[in-house]
């Protein structure tokens, strides 16, 4: 029962590098919280630092946490997944924007439309 346990578990936060449609959540937060961009990936995913290559291009500032061998990321980038109630197939990078919508593999063009909203 304990492994059977454990397997759901591990399939339920399986973290995958590869591009994918875009999953968006939104939360609703108050006005104060603005143009603020939580990554939460790998710095060795190539999805992963394409897309903060292009938020750099953009002239975008952000937060990155690795979470490759951090269990303290890993562990915010879980709850973050918790908080937005996401329980589809999590997908690095996992971003989040001004603390209210919930990106898990998005394109970066999707960003700055975010932002304006």
């Amino acid at each position: 029962m304990i492994k059977y346990l454990l397997f759901i578990g591990l399939v339920l936060f399986e973290v995958s590098c590869k591009p994918a449609q875009e999953e968006n959540k939104t939360v609703e937060q108050p006005a104060s919280v603005q143009n603020q961009i939580l990554i939460f990936g790998s710095s060795d995913c190539d999805h992963c630092t394409d897309f903060m290559a292009a938020l750099d291009s953009m002239g975008l500032q952000y937060t990155f946490n690795d979470v490759n061998g951090n269990e303290a990321n890993k562990q915010q980038m879980f709850d973050k997944v918790k908080e937005f109630n996401f329980t589809e197939y999590i997908q690095l990078p996992v971003v989040i924007v001004n603390n209210k919508h919930f990106l898990a593999g998005p394109s970066a063009d999707t960003i700055p439309t975010i932002l304006a909203k």
